[in-house]
């Protein structure tokens, strides 16, 4: 196939080989693709194979039903690398110092819609393979944007911090101090003064990084928060993620298994009206880089992407329900399965008349049976954004609750999973829409696919404070080895 070796084997060998020794780059790659990055090499290996196997199927079945010659589909594909260019261009507009690397899959759907094969049998075996292929390369190096992308989205603020962008996604927002040693009261008393300004960017780019800050201890990362936002932390209670609670208003980030990812969601988007508006997380202990990272996705662009498709958009006016059940301290499950919670963990209080005060605050349905809590939350799959009414959000957690192998971490755990759950009583979690039809597998992994797309990534580094607005950005988290402490806040 003409369009893998493309006559070019010699010059992009030399090419990959200058780049083994250049930290940032920018050049004309496959297809004249422009990238960057010091890990270009490893990095773009992945992305090749990636295009060549899609545009090889994309070519094929243009071939096999004769449509038209080969020379003109390699002159499509040529179009398509130009119009991803064209729309990386205008980072660089905005940012004159760095040209975006590009992305494989960008590439792919673009072209597949002009060659028609999103949706069927081609497009589905394509979709299979790129999956294999980022499954076998689920650490491969990211490129770093770090110092590349220079903006100044706040004159107010010019004069005390510097501003800057680690991805082309432009989220996070990094904030940091001009001042070297700078100290927290002196950040206080400039967020105090300027929180309009910080509000501001908050509300721009839905993702903030404070960075650079001497955030030592759980105190320190609340008074940031209410330096910035003025207001409290609240307690978890009601949640299903597995946290540990630190003090007033401070959690540990979600303890699910290192080995497993977190999907991208809204925080507590499974209940009717009290999800945060806001979610911060602090980085005591950072992860290896190139894993671990908090995953960060845009609320509107994803829920466009999922509401156009027409799986998707038929749920729009319907209701999910949501179910967990929750045994006493001490119990079996909970001591085999510690993402499992009691309900004194999820809600505070072992006093069965308090939980039922709470769940009726909450809107929430308990019931309990013998020692255990069953407790059913109704929601729309969709919902207004509160900022932007003219938006719909696609807002609940049905990939959370749902039971299957991708989220169990595989079939034999999905299998052992369902032993161990064999007692209706005791499972940890069903979903259904509310008329009782049970959610389809097929349509749980789509969103799957849908949110690994567009996660975005960013590598932590001690001291770091992260503010999201939680209706504006999903967030979730990237799989990890070795130690990592991250600690997290709500904020009404």
């Amino acid at each position: 196939m003409n369009l893998v070796t493309h006559n070019s084997n010699t010059e992009l060998m030399k090419y990959e080989r200058k780049l083994a020794s250049i930290a940032l780059l920018q050049r004309l790659g496959p297809f004249n693709v422009k990238v960057v990055g010091q890990d270009f090499i490893e990095r773009s290996f992945l992305e090749k194979i990636k295009l060549y196997t899609s545009a090889f199927l994309s070519i094929f079945k243009k071939q096999i039903y004769f449509e038209t010659s080969m020379q003109e589909n390699l002159n499509l594909a040529k179009k398509k690398i130009e119009e991803i260019n064209t729309i990386h261009s205008t980072v660089s507009i905005d940012s004159p110092n760095a040209k975006v690397y590009f992305n494989a899959r960008q590439i792919v759907d673009t072209w597949n819609k002009n060659f028609g094969i999103q949706n069927n049998l081609i497009g589905k075996i394509q979709n299979w393979l790129l999956s294999k292929i980022d499954s076998q390369w689920k650490n491969a190096p990211l490129i770093s944007y770090e110092g590349t992308i220079n903006v100044n989205p706040s004159e107010v603020l010019e004069k005390f911090f510097s501003f800057s962008l680690v991805n082309y996604q432009k989220k996070p927002l990094v904030i940091e101090p001009k001042e070297e040693k700078i100290t927290l009261e002196a950040f206080h008393k400039i967020a105090e003064e300027h929180r309009e300004a910080f509000k501001e960017l908050l509300n721009k780019y839905g993702a903030i990084l404070l960075r650079g800050f001497p955030v030592i201890n759980p105190d320190d990362f609340s008074a940031i928060l209410k330096s910035v936002l003025n207001r409290s932390s609240v307690d978890y209670v009601g949640g299903e993620g597995s946290r540990t609670k630190i003090k007033s208003g401070v959690y540990t980030s979600t303890e699910a298994p290192q080995q497993y990812t977190i999907p991208l969601h809204n925080e507590l988007s499974c209940t009717i009206d009290d999800f945060p508006k806001y979610i911060s997380f602090a980085c005591f202990t950072a992860p290896a880089p190139g894993t671990g990272q908090t995953l960060l996705g845009d609320s509107k662009e994803i829920s466009e992407i999922i509401l156009g498709q027409k799986q998707f958009a038929d749920l729009k006016d319907k209701t999910v329900l949501h179910i967990s059940r929750h045994g006493t301290e001490g119990n079996f499950f909970n001591k085999v399965n510690i993402t499992h919670k009691t309900f004194q963990s999820s809600f505070g209080t072992d006093n069965k008349e308090e939980i039922n005060n709470i769940c009726a605050k909450k809107k929430f349905i308990p019931k309990w049976t013998d020692e255990y809590l069953e407790v059913k939350r109704r929601t729309p799959c969709t919902r207004p954004n509160p900022n932007h009414p003219d938006q719909t959000l696609w807002f609940n957690q049905i990939h959370l609750y749902h039971a299957n192998p991708k989220i169990r971490g595989g079939w034999l755990n999905h299998i052992l999973a369902n032993l161990l759950y064999c007692r209706e009583k005791t499972r940890q979690y069903d979903v259904f829409f509310e008329d009782g039809t049970p959610i389809p597998r097929k349509l749980v992994y789509e969103l799957y696919r849908i949110y690994e797309e567009k996660a975005i990534r960013f590598d932590w580094k001690k001291g770091d404070v992260l503010i999201l607005d939680n209706i504006e950005v999903m967030h979730g988290r990237a799989s990890y080895n070795g130690p990592r402490k991250i600690l997290a806040s709500l904020i009404p």
